[in-house]
């Protein structure tokens, strides 16, 4: 039987933190988890409730015992002496003696279970998204600026600026022109709301990500697309092709307060999606977090919408665009993440 690799996306979702887990050492008798850090210079551990040490070598060390799990506490000192929150790291310990037993060879294994430490990427958010026109960067913040004035993080203002572009375009949805997709995303918003011309997902993620961006908000295009799997090779003398699922374009927003890459979905005026747990916790969540979600009709009941057209949260099971977005964000889509410096 031929293997296929599935390899974790986390890279797609960098984020930034004053302290990264960088690399993970054998030393004599353990491991080693080592950090970096811009801004710590020393960090204060305490393991297994033993400590707390300072420690000048950024590195948390956990001793192989029996099988066991250890959670290590930690915070970085910066050279002035200001001390960071309390961050974790949680490390179990299995022998090669425990699958002896079951007749099962075996290495023992040292797993990093837990952390709240995010792994150094080899990239940043600011790598996700481009600068705008210094030109029509100017007019964006003159033209909707008021929006985002009273907001406090990224999110707000980015849904501040969603509003006021689909309040301003209402009575143009529609498929772009070629002459249309031409223009600047501000020129296509523009020569929209004169009436001119119409905007669909595409060039509609494209102007808000545009205003996002003027305003130093970090935000990426995202299409979705079925990717030739029943294409058909002969398309332009037949004049149609075939596809699994329709293509959408959304959009995601890294939320620099909340440390979070949140979707928001223009076309369909979705600021922020959370899943409740009954412990009333709201957390934003990624598009990464949402598809396997949509594609369980057992949890999609409880994954929530903040919708731009409703005052209180909706769930996607009763969401009248349900079935459209379960089609976008079926298992046979590609997703593209569109950014670049």
């Amino acid at each position: 039987m031929k293997p296929y690799t599935y390899y974790s996306n986390w890279r797609l979702y960098p984020t930034f933190s004053d302290l990264y887990i960088n690399a993970i050492e054998t030393i004599q008798g353990g491991v080693a988890i080592k950090l970096s850090s811009s801004k710590y210079t020393v960090i204060l551990i305490s393991v297994g409730g033993k400590g707390p040490q300072q420690m000048a070598r950024m590195a948390v060390e956990f001793l192989i015992g029996d099988e066991s799990i250890v959670r290590a506490t930690v915070r970085g000192i910066t050279g002035s002496g200001e001390t960071s929150r309390e961050y974790f790291i949680e490390c179990s310990f299995t022998p090669a003696r425990h699958y002896e037993k079951m007749g099962h060879t075996s290495p023992g294994w040292v797993t990093l279970r837990d952390t709240d430490i995010p792994f150094e990427p080899p990239i940043d958010p600011t790598t996700w998204t481009v600068g705008v026109n210094e030109v029509e960067r100017v007019e964006i913040m003159a033209e909707i600026g008021n929006l985002v004035s009273g907001a406090y993080t990224d999110h707000e203002k980015a849904a501040g600026i969603m509003e006021d572009v689909l309040a301003s375009l209402k009575g143009h949805m529609g498929t772009p022109s070629d002459a249309m997709l031409c223009l600047s995303p501000l020129m296509q918003f523009r020569t929209a709301r004169k009436g001119e011309g119409r905007v669909h997902c595409s060039n509609l993620v494209d102007i808000v990500v545009d205003f996002c961006r003027a305003f130093g908000i970090i935000a990426r295009r995202i299409n979705l697309w079925q990717g030739g799997l029943l294409g058909n090779d002969d398309v332009q003398n037949i004049g149609y092709n075939i596809q699994t699922a329709e293509g959408h374009t959304t959009m995601e927003i890294y939320c620099r307060q909340s440390e979070r890459w949140i979707w928001t979905d223009p076309m369909y005026g979705v600021k922020g999606s959370y899943y409740s747990t009954g412990d009333n916790h709201k957390i934003p969540l990624s598009l990464h977090d949402v598809i396997p979600i949509v594609n369980d009709r057992d949890r999609a009941g409880s994954l929530y919408l903040n919708l731009v057209t409703q005052s209180s949260p909706c769930s996607f099971s009763t969401w009248q665009n349900a079935p459209r977005f379960r089609n976008y964000l079926n298992p046979t889509q590609i997703i593209n993440y569109i950014g670049g410096s």
